[in-house]
C-alpha cells in the first residue's frame, strides 16, 4: 500500500491541465486569483501517493513554474516545493512551514542542508515573482 498525504499547489490556470496529466490525479481547484500575465490556481489533492514526489520533477522538467507543500506520510515529514528553473526545489518543514536545517553532533547547522534552504528561498522568491510580479511572501 502506498503512502499518502495532502498536497497542495499553485499555479498558472493555463499549467493545471497538464499538471494533472502529469501527477496522474485530478486536482481540486481551492483558489483563484490574478497573477501576472494570467489566473493562479491553488489546487489539491487530499490523498497524493507520496506527496507526488516523482510527478513534481516530470513538472518541472517541463519549465513550469509552481509552488506548495504537502504534508507528512507515515514513512516521510513534511515538505515545501517550488518548481522554477527545470528543477523541483524542495526542503523539509516543521508543523508551521518553517524550513528545517539538521543540526550536527558539533552543534552547528549542517552546511549542505543550508545550501539546500538557500536554494529554495532563491527559487521560491523568483518563483513568485514570476508568478505575482513581485516577491509576495512580503505582503
Amino acid at each position: 500500500m502506498s503512502d499518502r498525504c495532502r498536497f497542495e499547489i499553485e499555479l498558472r490556470e493555463e499549467d493545471l491541465e497538464v499538471a494533472e496529466k502529469i501527477l496522474d490525479t485530478e486536482l481540486d481547484v481551492i483558489e483563484k486569483r490574478s497573477g501576472l500575465g494570467g489566473t493562479i490556481v491553488r489546487a489539491v489533492d487530499e490523498s497524493a501517493d507520496v506527496g507526488h514526489y516523482h510527478g513534481r520533477d516530470r513538472l518541472a522538467k517541463t519549465g513550469m513554474v509552481y509552488r506548495g507543500h504537502h504534508g507528512p506520510g507515515n514513512e516521510f515529514g513534511a515538505c515545501a516545493f517550488v518548481g522554477f528553473g527545470g528543477r523541483d526545489h524542495d526542503v523539509p518543514v516543521d508543523h508551521n512551514g518553517t524550513p528545517i536545517v539538521t543540526v550536527g553532533r558539533n552543534g552547528r547547522p549542517l552546511k549542505k542542508d543550508l545550501a539546500l534552504i538557500r536554494d529554495y528561498e532563491t527559487a521560491l522568491r523568483r518563483a513568485a515573482e514570476t508568478l505575482d510580479g513581485h516577491d509576495s511572501r512580503k505582503e
